[in-house]
């Protein structure tokens, strides 16, 4: 610590660097993972309400309501990665 001019401590001891997204470098490959996470999610929800149609007779609704459900968690978990990515 380096005395102010009235020969008290500053406070001013800080040693360490503030971290920041600067600290972070760009992943591509994350990126890449969140993509095929996004698809493979909506794949097998969808094809989860197809088989279930199947099952119960109910074509084609189950396969609409899997895929909506496989769509609005791939964006939200979508939304949740750019916010972290850019916070």
């Amino acid at each position: 610590m380096t005395p102010d001019p009235s020969g008290k401590p500053s406070g001013n001891n800080r040693t360490t660097k503030p971290t920041g997204k600067q600290d972070r470098p760009f992943n591509p490959w994350a990126l890449a993972g969140a993509g095929m996470e996004v698809g493979l999610t909506v794949i097998a929800l969808t094809a989860l309400g197809w088989w279930l149609d199947g099952l119960f007779d109910t074509k084609p609704w189950l396969l609409i309501v899997g895929m909506a459900i496989g769509v609005i968690g791939s964006t939200y978990k979508l939304y949740r990665i750019g916010k972290r990515s850019f916070d």
